[in-house]
């Protein structure tokens, strides 16, 4: 089952951070003067991450999102399908480091990052 986060419910701000790096794997040569840096794998080896903060919500609001964020997180079958600031296609994801804060009275702002995962579906 994938959760879709729309961006009518659950709006990100938009000033959102994207990073993305290549998994790879690093060699030294015994006397340290070669050093050797390839890709790890043929395929999926993109490090994709996103740092989302969506904008101030009621409470409720916030339990709910983090509930799909949480449940994203066991990376089972209920990831994020999810389209990024800018990006032209929605990708699978889940949440890590989800936090949530108070920001005003009756107000909570949760954030997390969405990292890129690619289940067999």
């Amino acid at each position: 089952m994938s959760v879709t986060l729309s961006n009518v419910t659950y709006p990100p701000r938009p000033a959102i951070n994207k990073g993305s790096n290549y998994r790879k794997k690093e060699s030294d040569e015994i006397l340290g003067e070669y050093r050797q840096i390839v890709i790890d794998g043929t395929i999926n080896y993109d490090e994709e991450e996103w740092d989302v903060e969506w904008i101030p919500m009621i409470p409720a609001t916030g339990r709910a999102l983090e509930t799909i964020l949480f449940d994203s997180s066991k990376g089972t079958s209920n990831y994020l399908y999810w389209q990024g600031v800018g990006e032209d296609t929605s990708k699978y994801y889940i949440a890590t480091n989800i936090s949530r804060k108070i920001v005003g009275p009756g107000l909570v702002q949760i954030s997390a990052t969405l990292g890129r995962v690619f289940p067999t579906i």
